[in-house]
């Protein structure tokens, strides 16, 4: 690898050498290391620094409890950042519940004949009629780029909802069949 030039990597990479570095969408990183028992070690801090700046902070009270701020889903002063570095929280996975979910979706239809083999249909659908707000737990949209709930400790808006599935439509239709 060392008798590769930037020019050949550039060439490789079908990318013209003066456009790679002044584009961020076509630059990539990317280590050469000598052998698997290096890589094993990039790996290996790379995880530890993951588990540094990334930990589960730990449950001091009831998540499911009352709320103490108005306006969130569940309890926030039930966690407490986790300070000792290196160490994961005693938080578990899905310990708090949100509101729940409710979606009835109504058609009415009629059929109005006007001759043997002909007939007129209304329709009339309903999607959510009782408009209930559905808060959206998960990201969606193409790259997830709504994020629905700010879930980290410490955050102004930590706890509340930020995103929520469709409200009430309605839909009228008329067919004709003959």
């Amino acid at each position: 690898m060392a008798n590769v030039s930037r020019t050949d990597l550039y060439c490789w990479c079908k990318v013209r050498a003066r456009d790679l570095p002044s584009h961020p969408d076509l630059r990539t990183r990317f280590r050469i290391v000598h052998d698997c028992v290096e890589m094993g070690q990039l790996m290996a801090e790379e995880l530890v620094s993951l588990i540094e700046t990334n930990s589960r902070p730990n449950v001091v009270g009831n998540p499911n409890g009352k709320h103490c701020l108005p306006g969130t889903f569940f309890n926030t002063c039930a966690f407490a950042s986790d300070l000792v570095a290196g160490t994961f929280g005693n938080e578990g996975r899905n310990i708090a519940e949100g509101p729940g979910y409710q979606n009835w979706d109504v058609t009415l239809s009629k059929k109005f004949p006007v001759r043997e083999q002909m007939q007129f249909e209304f329709r009339a659908d309903f999607f959510n009629i009782f408009n209930k707000m559905n808060g959206l737990w998960v990201a969606r949209g193409s790259d997830a780029q709504i994020p629905p709930v700010v879930i980290e400790l410490g955050a102004p808006q930590y706890g509340s909802l930020q995103a929520a599935r469709d409200p009430r439509f309605i839909q009228f239709a008329m067919k004709f069949y003959f």
